[in-house]
């Protein structure tokens, strides 16, 4: 009689971690950041394919997430998600994952998040001064008429 002995692995054989550390968009556009979707792409392929199919909520003011990966050069991209929507995707980050079970880390910046409609920028007064209120901080839209 033989015995077979099956050895299952949790990570593939040759895989390192990748650190991907974000940066919280500067503008919320009035709506709290929900969580987070991250993007990856093979170094020359077309398409992004999600990390995770649902939105990541991190927390905290420096969110992080960590992926094992296959060794191989990588993209990321993240982008904030709120109640009224997605932000643009950040600009891609690359990453090269060593063969060798060691970490990698790569940063991103989210970009502002849609603002609320009405609500981030809102007329207070009518008169040829038109006072402006966006982001909690008010501005002066002086009219301009060209001089002769």
């Amino acid at each position: 009689m033989v015995a077979i002995l099956l050895i299952v692995l949790s990570a593939p054989l040759f895989a390192s971690k990748v650190t991907i550390y974000i940066k919280k968009p500067l503008s919320d556009g009035g709506s709290k950041v929900l969580g987070y979707i991250i993007e990856k792409k093979n170094l020359g392929a077309e398409e992004w394919v999600r990390l995770v199919k649902d939105i990541l909520p991190l927390p905290g003011n420096n969110p992080m997430y960590t992926v094992i990966l296959d060794p191989g050069i990588y993209d990321f991209r993240v982008m904030a998600v709120t109640k009224v929507g997605t932000s643009a995707p950040s600009e891609p980050g690359r990453a090269r994952v060593p063969y060798n079970n060691s970490e990698s880390e790569v940063r991103l910046v989210c970009n502002d998040c849609p603002p609320i409609s009405g609500k981030s920028i809102s007329k207070a007064f009518s008169t040829p001064f038109d006072f402006l209120k966006f982001n909690n901080k008010s501005e002066v839209k002086v009219p301009f008429r060209p001089t002769k």
